[in-house]
């Protein structure tokens, strides 16, 4: 099977999703996900991770797409946090609209919402 993961977090960040990602792959699926620039917990961007830096890439055999957000910023900034969000829902809508609907075909879609519900 052709299975996309949509969440906003994936590798480097630590979350159960990367486990997912990898364990399909190992039972034989293709794998791609469509995630955010990792910056969970810190508010900034992980080293080597940016706007232009690391946006395509396999980790475990799964193809990573990056889609642009803001960074989250410090726990007191409820605007850099809010962009952050917002930021990720409009530009993975973005890669969904004008890529993955016309060059992928998928026959599952695997969506991840840890928070907010915007996802």
């Amino acid at each position: 099977m052709r299975i996309l993961i949509i969440s906003q977090y994936y590798h480097p960040e630590n979350f159960r999703i990367n486990d997912v990602g990898a364990e399909l792959v190992k039972k034989g699926h293709l794998v791609d996900a469509l995630v955010g620039i990792p910056n969970y917990p810190e508010g900034k961007f992980f080293k080597g991770y940016g706007i232009l830096k690391k946006r395509i890439e396999n980790v475990n055999g799964v193809k990573v797409y990056r889609a642009f957000q803001f960074p989250r910023g410090t726990k007191s900034s409820k605007i850099m946090l809010s962009l952050n969000y917002l930021s990720f829902v409009f530009t993975a809508s973005l890669w969904v609209l004008f890529y993955f609907t016309f060059k992928k075909k998928y026959d599952a879609i695997f969506i991840c919402q840890l928070s907010p519900v915007t996802l």
